[in-house]
């Protein structure tokens, strides 16, 4: 079996506290953490991942709500998108020099590894970190890896661009789909002020939100149109 696991023979807890931030206990629960299905069907990292996904948006959405008291709940939940969005915690993985450790099988997965799986790997690692240290410690591990949250809100929002996908989704169509941000509503005032804004494609309705930033309500109705459409 062709078994690929990264550049190095197995998962060292000391060599990934380097890079980690945190040394596990459990070499089982870091091999675990590391495992692709395709290297094992019963002891892989599809159960942490799934935990580990729930604990780091409970921790993304904790630290945004912190960070941002006054910010609606509609740009919060674009925010915490554009942060927990795959390509971008697929970068975040190549940046803690994950993929080397992975055990993965080109064989039985039928290709390379790709960015998918260290997304996955990624919210496994914080699922075992949670099992083995609790919210706290976990918490403090993940902002470590994220450092400055309010730059990487900024990065990953103009990478992720939810108005830029819609732009070229439209061209994309034949003929082209119509794009209208329509402002529906625009009320108090000052810092105050609220704008409320709908996005219609080819006259029908995709998005809807408000925000104190024109701008930004139409980002949150171009995410929800997103979501519709993708």
């Amino acid at each position: 079996m062709n078994i690929f696991f990264g550049q190095r023979q197995s998962p060292s807890r000391k060599a990934l506290k380097q890079t980690l931030g945190y040394r596990f206990k459990s070499q089982q629960l870091l091999e675990k953490a590391l495992t692709h299905p395709s290297f094992s069907t019963q002891e892989n990292y599809e159960r942490l991942e799934f935990l580990g996904d729930a604990i780091l948006s409970a921790i993304l959405t904790e630290t945004l709500f912190q960070l941002f008291p006054n910010m609606p709940e509609g740009e919060l939940t674009t925010y915490k998108s554009s942060l927990v969005n795959g390509k971008f915690l697929a970068k975040l993985a190549e940046s803690l020099d994950i993929r080397p450790w992975i055990r993965f099988s080109t064989q039985a997965s039928g290709g390379p590894m790709g960015p998918s799986v260290l997304e996955d790997v990624l919210e496994a690692l914080v699922g075992a970190i949670f099992l083995e240290a609790g919210f706290k410690a976990t918490k403090r591990v993940v902002l470590a890896w994220f450092g400055d949250i309010k730059s990487h809100v900024e990065l990953a929002i103009q990478e992720y661009n939810p108005k830029g996908r819609i732009q070229e989704y439209a061209q994309s169509q034949t003929p082209a789909w119509s794009v209208d941000y329509r402002l529906v509503k625009e009320e108090g005032e000052g810092l105050q002020k609220v704008f409320e804004i709908e996005l219609w494609l080819e006259g029908k309705l995709y998005g809807h939100a408000s925000s104190h930033s024109k701008k930004r309500a139409q980002e949150a109705a171009a995410k929800e149109a997103v979501q519709k459409l993708f």
